[in-house]
């Protein structure tokens, strides 16, 4: 039987943005990448709690400690919850434990933030433009694309939801298995960890879609391993 990977998005991200990295994994593992509309309706916007959030996901897709996450972004956040109840082995791609990693949470993550999300700020034209202009001639515009279109596609309150499942649980959360960590020396978007980890040079925050193959040599090293090399 085929080890079992379960695929966390990250913000405003779903499925698309795993494609290139799922479509090498699923030669050899089984892969499920998660889908948070699933669970979404059941998250109290004003008390969002990421412990419940993962608790929710372990119950609906019934993860045990012999599968594997693979989080992106606030997807690798929510697979280190889930380690927590699982002790799983995880491994976080442009990812955090500490909450206060996120570049933009002083700016995002208060009353304001949270009312403009409500009022719609994702949804801005203005601002996609000024994104996809950023961003116009870089490896990762179709994952950037992809998160435009969910902004547009998904209701407000679900995004404030994310946005509040990442500023409502202020502690660090510390690995109870073998947790990896990979980033980029470029991360406009995630802080580097300040515990041990995999750099890939010349990378930004996109670098599951940008640098698939080179994840998942990293990965199925890892996990023929038994995750020795893992960086905790």
């Amino acid at each position: 039987m085929r080890k079992k990977i379960f695929l966390f998005p990250g913000f405003v991200q779903d499925a698309t943005a795993f494609a290139p990295l799922q479509a090498i994994l699923e030669n050899r593992f089984e892969v499920i990448c998660v889908n948070y509309l699933t669970i979404l309706p059941e998250i109290d916007t004003e008390n969002a709690n990421i412990i419940f959030f993962a608790k929710r996901l372990v119950e609906i897709y019934k993860i045990q400690n012999t599968d594997i996450l693979i989080g992106h972004s606030f997807g690798g956040w929510v697979a280190a919850n889930i380690q927590q109840l699982t002790s799983s082995p995880c491994v976080l791609i442009a990812s955090f434990t500490n909450p206060r990693k996120p570049v933009h949470a002083k700016i995002g993550f208060n009353p304001l933030g949270f009312g403009l999300i409500r009022a719609g700020s994702f949804k801005w034209g203005f601002l996609h433009k000024i994104v996809l202009y950023r961003y116009r001639n870089k490896p990762q515009l179709p994952s950037i694309q992809n998160g435009i279109h969910i902004m547009k596609t998904w209701k407000n309150e679900d995004l404030l939801k994310i946005t509040r499942l990442i500023a409502f649980q202020p502690q660090i959360t510390s690995p109870t298995a073998p947790l990896l960590r990979i980033h980029s020396n470029r991360d406009e978007v995630v802080s580097p960890p300040d515990e041990p980890h995999i750099c890939i040079p010349n990378a930004s925050h996109g670098i599951h879609y940008t640098h698939a193959a080179w994840l998942s040599r990293i990965i199925e090293s890892s996990i023929n391993s038994e995750f020795s090399m893992t960086f905790s």
